[in-house]
């Protein structure tokens, strides 16, 4: 069933800005509420957050950091020594989805947007996965390194994911009973790949930085 929201209880919203991918213009849907919109500033696009980072992830070694140009965000890098062969702790940044309005809400199954701000580079780039509910969605790993391999600057690029709704586990009995919300989860992984056959300089100091997590409804 998809979720139908209130009109007493609709609450107007900047959107945020349309977003093309592959050929497809993506709006979000402005009568059903955002469930996730964070950046490390706390403000996205001059818009208010909604949803929550969680400070737990600096225990999973990410934090919160300005580079080049002011540009803040939060950031794991892989050490120096670190060895994947041996080294098994999840690198993790979590985020909180916002409380839904109503208690089938995440039962939703049009079509989601979700739009993650990062830095792409030529240099040390690592690779992520992504999280919904426990449930990894998007397909394949993503990498932060540029695919032309002539192109060597760092700057910020959108990755986005479009889903068809929610994933069971966002509306699992157990999760409600325990007054937990649904958690959006960008896990570092490593990246092999490191020698001559690769389009990215990468040495062990691996490193991913996100700036702004947006997850939204399509409109339709």
């Amino acid at each position: 069933t998809q979720y139908q929201p209130s009109q007493e209880k609709a609450v107007p919203y900047q959107l945020p800005p349309a977003l093309n991918t592959e050929g497809v213009l993506h709006r979000c849907d402005s009568k059903i509420p955002t469930m996730l919109r964070v950046s490390v500033g706390g403000v996205v696009s001059n818009e208010v957050q909604i949803g929550k980072y969680l400070p737990h992830s600096t225990l999973s070694h990410w934090q919160v950091v300005e580079e080049k140009g002011g540009k803040l965000g939060w950031v794991d890098e892989f050490p120096d020594d670190f060895d994947p062969n041996t080294n098994h702790q999840e690198r993790v940044l979590s985020f909180e989805l916002a409380a839904p309005p109503s208690s089938d809400f995440y039962k939703y199954q049009g079509e989601l947007l979700l739009r993650i701000i990062i830095l792409r580079t030529y240099k040390n780039a690592g690779k992520f996965e992504v999280f919904l509910c426990g449930e990894p969605i998007g397909g394949a790993a993503v990498d932060t390194c540029w695919a032309n391999p002539n192109k060597r600057v760092s700057t910020t690029d959108v990755h986005s994911i479009v889903l068809q709704g929610f994933p069971a586990s966002c509306s699992s009995k157990s999760l409600h009973n325990n007054n937990s919300s649904p958690q959006l989860q960008v896990k570092h992984i490593w990246a092999h790949g490191v020698g001559p056959n690769s389009t990215c300089i990468r040495t062990e100091r691996q490193k991913v930085k996100v700036m702004e997590v947006i997850l939204c409804a399509v409109e339709q």
